[in-house]
């Protein structure tokens, strides 16, 4: 049954916008080869165009997510995404009460590419953990373990560049993306293989505190 969410207008905006980051991601794929340079650049200016219409028709605010919904809806856009090809992943969520500044759909953007980063390296599924922990200070750090075949030294250093290829020729920018999205609400997030585990990745995103207040206002 199909979430009643997405039958009001920010739902739409919400899907919609989704739609447009994908098609800017293919814009800047095509803008490397020079035959598709200007075709490239009319579907970015038709993307962002879209973007802001879908945010025009938000009459009230969105407010600051929260961690488990993203996740929760960053889960299933993975499966739907990638249907038969999608392993037989599971995930366990180990949250406190966590609001996120921005908006759900970038949020839901970072943990989607997170989730189809380790599923490359996990094609007879797993678990994929993530934990989320509020600080006193307010500052926020989250940890996405999974049981996966982890990340080769030669990687690490290049894992967030745009268009870095992996040793199993994939290359994109799903993961520069996660770090964009971080970075523009003043958090870092870094990357390394399990201490103390056979296999396995491990990503953690720190965020500071936030008047969540303004963030909300200031999200689109």
């Amino acid at each position: 049954m199909k979430d009643p969410r997405d039958l009001t207008v920010d739902g739409l905006a919400h899907d919609l916008n989704n739609v447009f980051e994908t098609l800017i991601e293919a814009a800047d794929l095509l803008s490397d080869d020079p035959q598709w340079t200007e075709l490239a650049a009319v579907i970015r200016r038709s993307a962002e165009r879209g973007h802001r219409i879908a945010n025009s028709f938000r009459v009230i605010a969105e407010p600051p997510p929260q961690l488990r919904d993203v996740l929760d809806a960053a889960a299933r856009a993975a499966a739907d995404s990638y249907g038969p090809h999608w392993p037989p992943i599971e995930f366990e969520f180990l949250l406190e009460e966590i609001r996120l500044p921005g908006s759900s759909a970038e949020w839901e953007r970072v943990f989607l590419n997170l989730f189809a980063n380790s599923a490359r390296f996990m094609p007879n599924g797993g678990l994929i953990k993530v934990m989320g922990l509020a600080e006193p200070d307010g500052t926020i750090e989250i940890i996405i373990h999974d049981g996966g075949t982890g990340i080769s030294t030669e990687a690490l250093p290049y894992l967030f560049n745009p268009y870095f290829t992996t040793a199993d020729g994939h290359a994109g920018l799903g993961l520069y993306i996660v770090k964009s999205i971080v970075e523009k609400h003043r958090g870092s997030i870094s990357a390394r293989n399990q201490p103390d585990r056979d296999a396995g990745a491990e990503f953690r995103i720190w965020l500071p505190a936030v008047n969540y207040a303004s963030a909300a206002q200031a999200a689109d």
